[in-house]
Parts: C-alpha cells; structure tokens; sequence
C-alpha cells in the first residue's frame, strides 16, 4: 500500500530514515585523533597460495606514535570525500587508503554525506609501520563514533563491529589488526583471524627510518623467488610461541623474527648498517618491522631509548624513540 493508506513500503521507510539522518546532522568534528603504527614482533610467511595470497603468523604490536587525523562531516546531498593529505600530496586521493575506507563505510551503510579528511603523516611510506593502514582503520573508527552519537537508537554497536571488520580486512590485513581494540594481537590467514595478546607490558622503542625504501610486492616476489616452488613451511610455523601463550604477566624480551629480514640485508647494504646501529646503541632485542625498511630496537627504560635516538640521530641516522601500547584495550 502506499502512504495514502498509513503503511510505508520498505523503499518509503528507508527514504524517510535517510530524510530524517540528513536533517540530524549538522556539522560533526572528531577533534585529533593518533592512528597508531604498528610493528610486527614475529612475522612469519607461509608459501604463495593459488589465488597469489600469502598466508602469515605475526605477533602485531601498536605504537604510542603515528599520524593525525581530524574528520568533519556534514550534510550532502551526494557522497562527497575531501582528503587533504601534505605529504602524500602526489598521490591520487581515490588511491589512498584513508579515502577508500571513508568511501566504502559510507556505501556499506548507504549514507549521502559529505566527509572531509585531513591527515598529518608522520609515518613514512613503505616502512612497514602499517601508517596508512592505520589511517584507514581510524578512518573507519572515527565514522563508526559518528554513527554511534548521532543515531544511537538505529544501530547496535556489536552490528557495526562485525560490518567494521569485515570492511577493514577487504582494505587491507593490516587494516583489520588496527581497526580493532585490542594492543596486541596474533594474527593469522591474511592477518584478519586474531587472537588477543593481554599480557605484553609497554616496551620502550626506537625507530630507524633508513633511505632505503621496500616495496610489499617486490618483498613477497623476491621471497618466493628465492624460496622456489617446492618450499614447504614447518607445520608448527603458525602456532603461537610457547613463551607467548603460557606467559602469566611476566614476558621476557622476545627473540624477533621477520621471514624478509635476510632478504632485506642482501638487497640493500644500509640495512645491515642500521641493524648494526640498533645492536651498538645498547638495545635489547631489535629487527625490522613487516618487509621494512623501518627498524626497531627495545630498551631497558624509557630515558634509555630517549638518550639512543638522541646518539643514533647524531651519527646520522633519522631515529625517534617511543613505546608500544600496553595490555588490552577496553
């Protein structure tokens, strides 16, 4: 029936609810938001499967340290995107990630808006830090808070949860550990199946940004190229480490591990350089973050990781210290 009759339709409803959302919605700000690098304290990567994907078991950490993020939305008629993004200035904005995670949140939940991102990078390119993974997830967090405050009663926040994930990890595997709450988490598949990790303390850190940079696909090509066709993983390779799953709180500095380090120390002398630098600077345990080129080294306290990156940045190298995040997130 139509409306003559009192009942709406389901396109009727739907068109009434949209009105009625965009009549709500005046100007929204989400103030400054961190999105949180990652670093991936084991990273571990299985053979090439047929559909050219890599299966991986990686220890994920989040740092206390990454790029800003402001978000206003207002009312449109139409989808409109704005991306102001300075240091990513050369890239078409339909190509950042950022941008593609507010495309996609606004189509997944029918929404005509008008959305406009800035972004302050503080994360270089091809590090392996997950930065502009890490601006899509809050991309998508900060959209999920706007939903959740304007239209409270329209959405429950386990369904938004669920329908969050599931476009994270159509983003990107990295996309999908930082979008979710937790600090720390062991990530398998394409990184997209997660088991929290609750135990890890804050570890002081240093970063080394070298010159060099690593391209993700020629990293996974060169890995199995070197490896052959014939490689075959252990069978244990995705099993959480021991130390790990039985720790009761009390977690010693982990042996790194990172399947493309080797890799990275053959194709490019200044990281074997870096790593060297890492080792002399007094740090506990050290490696290279996803399939690099950042480094990252642990240390005692957080004044000696301070006082490390003062000397690492006077022989020259681009360092900054800083921490992970600790525990679970509530």
């Amino acid at each position: 029936m139509g409306q003559m009759g009192g009942t709406l339709t389901g396109q009727s409803l739907r068109h009434k609810v949209n009105q009625r959302f965009f009549m709500a919605v005046s100007n929204w700000e989400s103030g400054t938001i961190q999105c949180p690098a990652k670093i991936n304290l084991i990273l571990r990567i299985g053979p090439r499967r047929r559909d050219s994907y890599h299966d991986i078991a990686s220890l994920m950490l989040k740092l206390q340290w990454g790029d800003l993020l402001r978000i206003n939305v207002r009312p449109s008629a139409n989808v409109e995107i704005k991306l102001d993004c300075p240091g990513l200035s050369d890239l078409e904005p339909s190509r950042n990630l950022a941008y593609r995670a507010a495309e996609l949140f606004l189509k997944n939940f029918k929404l005509s808006l008008r959305v406009d991102l800035s972004i302050e990078k503080w994360t270089p390119t091809e590090a392996g830090l997950g930065g502009g993974s890490s601006d899509a997830a809050s991309v998508l967090r900060v959209l999920r808070d706007f939903l959740l405050q304007t239209r409270p009663h329209l959405y429950s926040k386990s369904a938004i949860r669920k329908r969050l994930l599931n476009m994270a990890s159509q983003l990107g595997s990295d996309v999908a550990f930082l979008v979710q709450e937790e600090a720390a988490a062991w990530c398998q598949g394409r990184g997209d199946k997660m088991t929290p990790v609750r135990v890890l303390p804050s570890w002081p850190l240093v970063l080394i940004f070298p010159k060099s940079k690593i391209s993700t696909a020629w990293a996974y090509r060169e890995l199995d190229r070197f490896r052959g066709p014939k490689f075959r993983q252990d069978l244990q390779w995705e099993i959480m480490p021991t130390w790990l799953k039985n720790s009761k709180g009390i977690c010693p500095i982990p042996a790194v591990e990172n399947d493309f380090l080797n890799l990275a120390l053959r194709a490019y002398e200044e990281l074997q350089l870096c790593l060297e630098a890492l080792t002399g600077s007094g740090a506990l345990a050290g490696g290279m973050t996803g399939s690099g080129s950042c480094f990252f080294g642990i240390y005692r306290d957080q004044a000696e990781a301070e006082d490390s990156a003062v000397r690492l940045r006077a022989s020259g190298w681009e360092a900054i210290a800083t921490q992970t995040e600790a525990g679970a997130k509530k």
